[in-house]
């Protein structure tokens, strides 16, 4: 297995101008070439199988070596990613703010020396010793979780970031923090005397020539080329807006866009060479400006960022000395990077993170249509299976069937998550009676008081319109987000003749999320076939999770087993 670690040393910066150019095709159109480009496909296939859904970017040396979408780019319309699919590229955007601010200091209308009390109005005392570059390469001395500013107004969103405090001296610490590069939009603004959006387009985009891209708030969210993503349908666009997002994200664009993009920052075509060198120059963190600048453990030097929001992600990774450029984007989370280092595994000799995935056998669809159903467990629950391209996909229902799935042993006791599940049935019961007051008590503090009664009001009765009155509910479980501390439970609504989910989540016991469109189950995977009876998964990670046998019977009858822990658990499947 390759794989594939960033070094935490500093790195010099390498001459854009001493690497070629790439050029890109005529157009948008598939492109898979030669034997790299195969293998490339073959590896994102395989990913495909296992949940992958996005697009992908692959060049070297002046060319395209891959360019194509894998999975849907809108689930609930059966649209296939392409090319030409639109994806905020979330924090992967913080280098346009950084270049907009380097073309300004190129044109001499501020110095990355400047105090930014220089560019913004009333910035306390105490924060008056940040400089322009501090913000750049994230040294300002404000903590990551620093207090937010949103909303539409400019000036009122940079005072509530200003209101925060710092926890070290300007230019003593890196720190990542995405407030700074909403005040570094405002800059440009205050600076150029012009919107932020428009600008951009003007002196970045526009010079860039492409032809697709925009920022959030002045992107038509009516384009059908804009992904949705598969845990709840949400567009692209419908994250964040206002100027709680400007700056640090919120690049809506292609990977053939995204691509241009690259080719005309290295031709020059929008930065001057000396101001290209310190987009690329590395500081504390190996942050540059809008860029980490590291070195793997072989010693290359490699250019990148990735991005985060809700449902999609992305991910850049540019060679400068090879020449090789890799770009992704997804609408699936949890595998952005996983798939980016292992297509520079196959690009360079260079180690990826995590195995890649399993080969498989090729199956009809009647074949898996056969063992179709839900297993029930006599104890734990049930697994749900159903045909998902060339692959079964699993979901648990039930405390054990999600521990199982998920690689642990089936809890002994009571069910983990009692209270969450317990507020969770109460919220749904009160809004089937008409009381909004158990989704008020114990609202999370950022969420408006007046969202409970928006749901009661509208949401819910929107929700009843398309699906149906609610003859009964039943919690079929919850789940512990390891990263946030959040726990999701999953709500499953039996209308009269149809069926929906809920996600009602908590974070320390506080509602953070009602979502009427989350994904079907608490928990599910990929499973495709490897033998007569086994199937494997894949995670995109390096966890060794249960394989599992399905045997078929007469009468129909089939048996599902998967390890759990030491022992094999058997989920016998219902009457079809």
């Amino acid at each position: 297995m390759r794989t594939l670690a960033l070094a935490l040393a500093l790195s010099g910066f390498l001459p854009p101008t001493s690497h070629p150019t790439p050029t890109i095709e005529p157009g948008d159109a598939v492109v898979v070439s030669g034997k790299l480009g195969k293998e490339l496909d073959v590896y994102l296939t395989r990913c495909e199988l296992f949940g992958f859904s996005g697009v992908a970017l692959v060049a070297k040396k002046g060319k395209v070596l891959l360019r194509k979408g894998y999975g849907l780019a809108r689930p609930e319309e059966g649209v296939p990613n392409t090319p030409e699919t639109l994806y905020d590229i979330a924090s992967a955007s913080k280098q346009v703010a950084a270049t907009a601010i380097l073309k300004l200091e190129a044109e001499g209308k501020l110095s990355t020396d400047d105090s930014i009390a220089e560019h913004l109005a009333d910035v306390p005392e105490e924060h008056r010793g940040i400089t322009v570059l501090h913000l750049l390469q994230h040294t300002s001395g404000f903590p990551r979780a620093a207090r937010p500013g949103g909303g539409p107004d400019r000036d009122a969103a940079v005072a509530a970031y200003l209101r925060a405090k710092r926890t070290a001296e300007p230019g003593k610490r890196h720190e990542y923090w995405n407030g700074g590069y909403a005040l570094l939009a405002a800059i440009v603004e205050r600076v150029s005397g012009e919107d932020y959006e428009e600008w951009v387009h003007e002196n970045l985009f526009r010079p860039a020539k492409l032809e697709h891209s925009g920022l959030m708030d002045s992107f038509d969210t009516d384009d059908p080329k804009l992904a949705r993503t598969h845990d709840g349908g949400k567009l692209t666009t419908d994250y964040i807006r206002g100027w709680g997002y400007r700056g640090m994200g919120g690049m809506i664009t292609s990977v053939s866009d995204l691509y241009r993009w690259m080719r005309a920052l290295k031709e020059g075509d929008v930065l001057p060479k000396k101001a290209l060198e310190k987009l690329w120059d590395p500081g504390p963190g190996n942050y540059a400006c809008g860029w980490y600048v590291t070195r793997t453990d072989k010693g290359r030097e490699v250019i990148a960022h990735g991005g985060t929001a809700p449902g999609f992600q992305s991910y850049i990774r540019w060679f400068p000395k090879e020449d090789v450029l890799v770009l992704v984007t997804c609408n699936r989370e949890g595998m952005h990077w996983q798939v980016t280092w292992g297509l520079c595994a196959v690009m360079l000799d260079e180690d990826a993170q995590v195995p890649p995935p399993p080969e498989v056998e090729s199956w009809k669809e009647k074949e898996f249509d056969a063992l179709s159903g839900r297993y029930r467990h006599e104890k734990h629950g049930s697994l749900v299976v159903e045909r998902d391209g060339g692959a079964l996909r699993i979901g648990a229902e039930g405390s054990g069937a999600i521990a199982v799935l998920s690689g642990d042993a089936p809890p002994r006791g009571e069910a983990p998550f009692a209270w969450e599940r317990s507020r969770a049935a109460e919220i749904i019961a009160g809004l089937l009676a008409g009381d909004v007051e158990p989704m008020e008590r114990d609202l999370m503090s950022h969420l408006p008081s007046s969202w409970p009664r928006r749901v009661l009001t509208n949401i819910w009765p929107e929700h009843l319109e398309e699906h149906g009155k609610v003859g009964s509910f039943e919690e079929v479980g919850a789940v512990e987000d390891a990263r946030s501390g959040r726990v999701r439970v999953w709500v499953r609504l039996r209308h009269e003749d149809a069926e929906s989910t809920v996600e009602v989540a908590f974070t320390n016991r506080e509602l953070n999320i009602f979502s009427l469109k989350p994904k079907p189950f608490p928990v599910e995977r990929a499973y495709a076939p490897v033998g007569k009876n086994r199937f494997l998964t894949y995670a995109f990670s390096a966890d060794e999770l249960p394989e599992i046998e399905i045997e078929t019977g007469k009468r129909k009858q089939a048996t599902l087993t998967i390890e759990a822990g030491r022992k094999k658990l058997k989920f016998e499947r219902e009457s079809r």
